[in-house]
Parts: C-alpha cells; sequence; structure tokens
C-alpha cells in the first residue's frame, strides 16, 4: 500500500480542502468587500443628494421675493449649509444666475445634457470635466417660473471609496494566504480520525486481525465512523471465526466418509472383487457421494446468505401450490415411515418470495421433522397475518430438550435420534439465514414428548 511521501501534495485531501477553504474565502471575502463598497458609494451619494435637496427645500421656502432678494437668500443658504460645496443656479427668461460664482459651473455646464426646464424634478450627478469633481445636482421650479437648481460637489467620497479599495486589495493576498493555513490545519485536524482508520486498515492488512479504531467519543461523523468501522471489523471477525469453526468440522465430516469410501474401494482391489461385487460397492457408495455433495451445496448457500451475498429471485406464487408440492415430494417417505402428512393453506393466498430458496427451507424443515417423529402427524400450515404471511410447520414428534432449544439455529449444532442418524447441523441455520435474508423471522415452540413448531414470518410488499 502506497504510504504519505508517495502522494502528490495537490493530490491529499488536506490540501484539496485547503485549497477549497481558501477560494470559499476570497469569494466571500471579494462578496462582502463589494457589498460594503456599494453600501458605502450609496450611502455617501445619498447624503450628498439629501444635503442638494435640503437646500432647495429652504430656497424654495422663500416667498414673494425679488431677485436680489433670492440672490441674497441662496448666499446664505450656502454659507449655511455648504459653503465650499454648495452652488447654486437661478434661472429666469432674463437672467442666469450662478452662485457663488460662474466659474464653479463652468465645467459642469458643458456636459449637461439637457436645459435646466428639462431638468425639474429629476435627480442627477454629473461629473465635472477638469477636476472630475461629481456634483450631486437638483433641479426645481418657483411659483414665477424661477428654475433653481441646487448641487453639492462631492470632494471627498471618491477618495475614501478609492483608499477602501485600495486597503482591500491590500489584505487580499495575506487573506487568501491565512485562510490556507487556516484551511490547512483545520481540515488536518478534522482528519485525525480518518487517519487512525486508515491506520487501524493499514495493521489488519498486515494480519493485525484484532485491531480496533480509537474514538474520540465526541459523537461527530468521524467518531461515527470510527463507531461503524469498529462494528464492520467485529463482523467481520465474527464471521471468520465462524467460518474456522464450521471449516474445522465440515473438514471432519468429510474426512471421515471420504476415508470409508477409500478403504472400501482399497479392499474390494485387493480382494479382486467380482463385476457384480464392484457394482454392489459403487450403488452403496453413490448414497454417501449424495450426502457429502448436499453437505457441500448446504456450506456454500449458508456462507452466501451469512455474507449478504445470496441473490433472491422474488416472483409472485401461489402458496398452496409449493406446499402441496413438497408434500409430495415427502409423501413416499411419509407412507413408508407410517407418519400422516397433511398441508392447510387457503387456495387465495399469494406469496412473494424467492419460490426455491423457499421451496429449500420448507424441504429441511420437513425433514427435521420426520427424523424427529417417530409414527405421529406431521402438519404444513400456510395463512396470511398482518404485513406478511405465516408458515408453521409443526409435528408429533420427541420434541426438543429445554437445554437445547436456544441452539436449535446455530450451525453443527447436532442433537442425535437413537434409531436415526444426526444431519450435517447446517438444516435449521440456512433456514433461519434464507428466511431473514427475506426480511423475515423464524421461531421455534417445543415440548418434550408432545412435538415442535416452527413458524416462519415473511413480510409481504
Amino acid at each position: 500500500m502506497s504510504s504519505d511521501s508517495q502522494t502528490p501534495w495537490h493530490s491529499r485531501l488536506v490540501a484539496r480542502l485547503a485549497i477549497i477553504h481558501a477560494l470559499f474565502f476570497c469569494v466571500s471575502a471579494l462578496a462582502f468587500s463589494l457589498a460594503v463598497y456599494g453600501y458605502m458609494q450609496r450611502t455617501l451619494e445619498g447624503r450628498d443628494m439629501d444635503i442638494a435637496r435640503e437646500a432647495l427645500r429652504q430656497f424654495t421656502a422663500v416667498k414673494e421675493a425679488t431677485d436680489e432678494e433670492r440672490y441674497d437668500a441662496a448666499l446664505e443658504i450656502i454659507n449655511l449649509i455648504g459653503s465650499r460645496r454648495l452652488i447654486v443656479r437661478l434661472v429666469t427668461p432674463q437672467s442666469d444666475e450662478m452662485l457663488p460664482s460662474p466659474e464653479d459651473w463652468t465645467e459642469f455646464l458643458s456636459v449637461m445634457d439637457a436645459t435646466p426646464a428639462d431638468m425639474v424634478g429629476r435627480n442627477l450627478i454629473v461629473e465635472g470635466v477638469v477636476s472630475g469633481v461629481e456634483l450631486r445636482l437638483v433641479t426645481g421650479r418657483l411659483d414665477d417660473g424661477t428654475i433653481v437648481q441646487v448641487g453639492h460637489r462631492d470632494f471627498t467620497s471618491r477618495t475614501t471609496l478609492t483608499m477602501l479599495g485600495r486597503a482591500a486589495a491590500l489584505c487580499f493576498l495575506p487573506g487568501i494566504v491565512l485562510a490556507l493555513l487556516a484551511g490547512a490545519a483545520a481540515t488536518r485536524t478534522s482528519l485525525l480520525g480518518v487517519s487512525r482508520v486508515r491506520e487501524a486498515a493499514l495493521r489488519i492488512y498486515r494480519g493485525d486481525l484484532t485491531a480496533r479504531v480509537q474514538r474520540t467519543g465526541n459523537g461527530d461523523e468521524v467518531d461515527l465512523l470510527a463507531a461503524t468501522f469498529n462494528l464492520m471489523l467485529s463482523r467481520i471477525d465474527s464471521l471468520i471465526e465462524n467460518m474456522r469453526r464450521m471449516l474445522d468440522n465440515v473438514a471432519h465430516d468429510l474426512r471421515t466418509p471420504l476415508t470409508r469410501l477409500r478403504t472400501q474401494a482399497e479392499m474390494t482391489l485387493l480382494k479382486g472383487a467380482s463385476v457384480e461385487e464392484c457394482r454392489d460397492l459403487l450403488a452403496r457408495q453413490l448414497s454417501e457421494y449424495d450426502r457429502l455433495v448436499q453437505m457441500v451445496g448446504m456450506v456454500l448457500d449458508l456462507s452466501e446468505a451469512e455474507s449478504g451475498t445470496m441473490q433472491l429471485r422474488r416472483t409472485s406464487f401461489p402458496m398452496r401450490d409449493l406446499l402441496e408440492e413438497v408434500e409430495e415430494f415427502f409423501a413416499p417417505l411419509a407412507e413408508g415411515e407410517g407418519i400422516a402428512l397433511s398441508v392447510a393453506c387457503p387456495k387465495s393466498l399469494q406469496m412473494e418470495a424467492d419460490r426455491e430458496r423457499l421451496r429449500l427451507v420448507l424441504l429441511n424443515m420437513l425433514d427435521n421433522a420426520f427424523r424427529f417423529t417417530p409414527g405421529g402427524s406431521v402438519r404444513v400450515e400456510g395463512a396470511a397475518t398482518v404485513g406478511g404471511v405465516v408458515i408453521a410447520v409443526s409435528d408429533t414428534g420427541v420434541g426438543i430438550a429445554p437445554e437445547h432449544l436456544a441452539r436449535v439455529f446455530d450451525k453443527l449444532f447436532r442433537v442425535g435420534r437413537g434409531d436415526r442418524p444426526s444431519g450435517h447441523g447446517l438444516g435449521l441455520s440456512l433456514c433461519k439465514a434464507i428466511v431473514e435474508q427475506h426480511g423475515g423471522s423464524i421461531d421455534v415452540a417445543s415440548t418434550p414428548g408432545e412435538g415442535t413448531v416452527f413458524s416462519i414470518f415473511l413480510p409481504q410488499h
């Protein structure tokens, strides 16, 4: 496995997240700076325009005055409100007075694209052609037709905004560096838990199957990841242990019949058996071969089911048809053993499941029932219930001892009957695994000497 030193810096998660953090900071800082710049620009423009409007309001409040009186009033307003910044223009059919002096208006008049009469009621911003100073201009009309234009010259707003922009630009580069460093530090701290998961995975890869991730206990996502990782390791460890134990038992179960088959073949060859004797030996060995093939198949099916890799082919089918098919399969054995086999299920009951897997479950359960029912009866019932279907397999056999009841679904757990050979110890485990793969459950109830009932619940969607 590759180490961190072999990974290019730009491919590391810490570097990528730090860059993303810095980009996010840059975009956020730029958006904030533009918002502040725009707000200050609007505020300064609004302030200057308000000053001009206030001057116009005061001037228009002077009623029934002569031109000379209005001239004096304009100068007074200029001195009170704006002094150096405020300029006033009085336009009548006979005159065009510009205060404090015509020179203050010269650079603005050349860029005005409308007559004073056309500008009445409008708020304009005019930039001087010489100084570049912006003029906030408002225009009004008096009762006698005189047009009044009041302008407020902005000498500082542009300078203030320019200084603000320069300050933001100077802080931008250091801000990016700080954002990268802060992002790298925060990311590295956040990923310490992920590093612990990686280290645990490396120890497991090197053979230490007891390795676990140390949790922080703070309950964040990385801590929950560590908990889930440990849970997965415990599950894998349990599966490996179960597989090892099962393989040991299966190896023992295979070794005994294989040794017996080999011994029989060697003895037959050594004594020079006839063709008829060889044919008889092969016929007797066929049942043993079938038993071995069945055991290997059950081990494979059980491994698939417990690992979650079993593929279910769900179809909809009549439940009664499947139960009658199983009944027909066991009918010769029931007749030979003197066991009354019966099936009960509504014809209208539809089942949604993997038909072949469910058939395998029923075959194993009925085989188990026949094995422990010397005479008596075996009954299979199917019925609809809330949220699904219940299948019950009951017998009047010897029952299961209370101390064995909790272990009947354990792998390789076997309880023999004196006159019958015990099974592989895998059948009921396989039944439970297949039922749980369907999202269902299986339970058992038994009374020694009276019989046993296995109940299967399968949800239906």
